[in-house]
């Protein structure tokens, strides 16, 4: 079974602790979204506005995000 996730479009100001506080109430856990996302980020320093990164286990909007897509290995509009 693919994993379930949800695709987040990075803002101006966001850092990876700051997008784990958002979906999952612990910045502690950014190294999972890097983890997911180290085909795009080889640095989990540097992320760029636009850029969509992979939140997994994670379905639906968090508090305060406005758009994301939600998939199971594909993506459809939430």
């Amino acid at each position: 079974m693919p994993e379930e996730f949800t695709i987040y479009v990075v803002r101006a100001g966001d850092s990876l602790s700051a997008i784990a506080q958002k979906f999952y109430g612990d910045a502690k856990r950014w190294k999972e979204i890097w983890e997911a996302n180290k085909d795009k980020l080889p640095d989990p320093n540097v992320i760029t506005v636009g850029q969509e990164l992979r939140i997994v286990g994670h379905i639906g909007a968090a508090p305060g995000v406005a758009k994301v897509n939600k998939g199971r290995g594909e993506q459809e509009a939430a």
